[in-house]
């Protein structure tokens, strides 16, 4: 009954008052961390801009939320650009902050295409679900021309009720990889209860008052998510921050692979070949410049030793290196080259693997250059991505 006596005074309020018994009607939650214990074990973000009408704002907020989250110090962050790339997925619609129902769509068409469930990596989605009045502040042209156009298409003499109150309205959630479930969930609204006018303006005289409105108003929603982020409001203790790296007066720990790297240079083409595929395990970083020194030894068995253990590392700053040795004389060294390449899967080696697996002669190469295509294509392999996140290490 009470519910129903504020739903009748809604519809006779006016505006601002409005806005406020709709927040005591229905309270939408600021922010607040679902699973503190896997909140505190994520090493890495991977942030995804969700579906909006409003993309203009969106980037922008989604530019310094990144750029912010880098220097907390907190996680590794793989941009929305760039995971836009490498994850390809539908459009994923935004939640309603009062149910946060979409986690099965989130799950399905973002998660499944993770190239493996890793408890470290959680992916970060926003969503810019209200930002009226874009002819209010300057660049957001595309939205300005979306308003011109439904102006002109509406049916003449009704209002444009999109244009009817000045509201600023953003959501974000942060899934898991490996479970698919939530971990964090943050949502920030601003309604100053103004009604713009027939053009989509605040009625501020100078544009110079609404261009510092607009700006004051982006770096609230900037600094709400990425504050809430590293610390979210239920949680004692925010994200964790990594140790810095260890100082240079603090003696390095002896190089297990110092050995196998000594084995290169020896005279026996055994010990070298030996030594080339005890350093290729993932993400062997430090391994990569010997090994690509490696790719001219004079033994093939050395050499394509040093090819294996390329691939088996992953590492992109391999391709180069890897791509001449697809026109060796041996179809074995070719063959092998193309798996390695495969293995990394950078789309910088597409056009070397097409044309090899277009004219080479030998079955066995041609079967390795068109297996290694389709590793590289396909949208569960990022080894590219996960190559800027260098602690991960082999699962």
């Amino acid at each position: 009954m009470i519910r129903l006596v504020a739903v009748l005074a809604l519809g006779l309020a006016a505006v601002p008052a409005r806005a406020a018994i709709l927040d005591v009607l229905f309270p939408k939650p600021a922010a607040e961390a679902i699973d503190p214990a896997a909140f505190r074990g994520l090493t890495h973000l991977i942030v995804v801009a969700g579906d909006t009408q409003y993309s203009a704002a969106q980037e922008m907020i989604l530019n310094n939320v990144e750029n912010r989250l880098r220097e907390s110090g907190c996680w590794e962050v793989m941009g929305h650009a760039e995971s836009r790339k490498k994850l390809p997925h539908e459009h994923l619609s935004a939640p309603s902050p009062r149910k946060w129902g979409n986690g099965g769509e989130v799950s399905s068409g973002l998660l499944s295409r993770m190239p493996r469930p890793d408890a470290r990596i959680g992916v970060l989605v926003l969503w810019v679900t209200d930002w009226r009045g874009e002819k209010y502040s300057r660049g957001t042209g595309g939205e300005a021309l979306n308003s011109f156009l439904s102006d002109r298409l509406k049916t003449p003499g009704t209002p444009n009720a999109t244009r009817a109150v000045y509201e600023r309205d953003a959501v974000a959630q942060l899934f898991g990889s490996a479970s698919g479930a939530q971990i964090w969930r943050g949502h920030m609204f601003l309604n100053s209860g103004a009604v713009v006018d027939g053009d989509g303006r605040l009625p501020y005289a100078e544009q110079d008052e609404r261009d510092a409105n607009a700006s004051a108003e982006y770096d609230s929603f900037i600094s709400f998510f990425s504050a809430k982020l590293k610390h979210p409001p239920n949680m004692e203790n925010g994200c964790t921050v990594r140790p810095p790296p260890p100082s240079a007066a603090i003696a390095p720990p002896p190089n297990p692979d110092a050995p196998a790297l000594a084995d290169l240079a020896s005279s026996d083409p055994a010990a070298r070949a030996h030594a080339a595929l005890s350093l290729g395990r993932p993400d062997n970083e430090d391994a990569v410049p010997p090994l690509v020194k490696a790719l001219g030894d004079s033994d093939p068995k050395a050499r394509g030793s040093a090819i294996e253990a390329l691939g088996l590392i992953g590492s992109p700053n391999a391709v180069d290196p890897l791509l001449p040795a697809l026109s060796d004389p041996s179809a074995l060294i070719r063959a092998l080259s193309a798996r390695a390449l495969g293995r990394i899967g950078s789309d910088r080696a597409k056009p070397a693997l097409v044309k090899l697996a277009a004219s080479e002669k030998e079955e066995v190469v041609r079967k390795e250059a068109a297996a290694a295509l389709k590793a590289v294509d396909d949208p569960m392999n990022m080894k590219m991505d996960v190559g800027s996140m260098p602690d991960l290490g082999p699962r």
